[in-house]
């Protein structure tokens, strides 16, 4: 096994490393997304989730083409309408959410009634529509299943 000489070594080493700084500086403008006003709230909130002091996340998943909350979903829509009621600083944010599988007009159409569905849920349960905001994802096409991406997230921040 020969090795390669310690100026090719050097370079290399130089290459992997430019890389990454153009990969750490394209994370960092991607985390600089500009804030969403809340007019109702008079504050900003950042959909950039690391941006915002959540207090609470939770997730709920759904089968296939459905928008209907299980009983396990029902659970989470219950842990964080009790926080909320009890702290009138707290929103919810929900952000809807489908996987890849189908048309992508369907999918998104699909998050946004997603959406609804626990927002409903929230508000059944004594949440306040002002302390509630939503967001249509759509397609998710991160999770490494598809189950995952079948979901809607509720962070609750103040």
């Amino acid at each position: 096994l020969q090795r390669a000489p310690k100026a090719q070594q050097d370079n290399q080493v130089a290459q992997q490393l430019a890389a990454l700084r153009n990969q750490i500086n394209e994370l960092e403008k991607a985390s600089t997304q500009q804030p969403i006003y809340n007019y109702d709230q008079h504050q900003e909130i950042y959909q950039d989730r690391s941006r915002n002091n959540v207090q609470l996340s939770r997730s709920i998943f759904f089968k296939v083409n459905s928008d209907v909350i299980n009983e396990e979903g029902l659970e989470a829509v219950k842990n964080v309408a009790d926080f909320v009621i009890n702290d009138p600083r707290a929103i919810v944010l929900v952000y809807g959410y489908a996987s890849i599988d189908g048309p992508v007009a369907f999918n998104n159409s699909l998050a946004a009634k997603r959406a609804a569905s626990v927002i409903k849920a929230l508000q059944s349960a004594g949440v306040p529509a002002a302390a509630i905001k939503r967001y249509d994802n759509g397609v998710d096409t991160t999770p490494t299943k598809r189950t995952d991406a079948r979901r809607v997230d509720m962070d609750v921040i103040y």
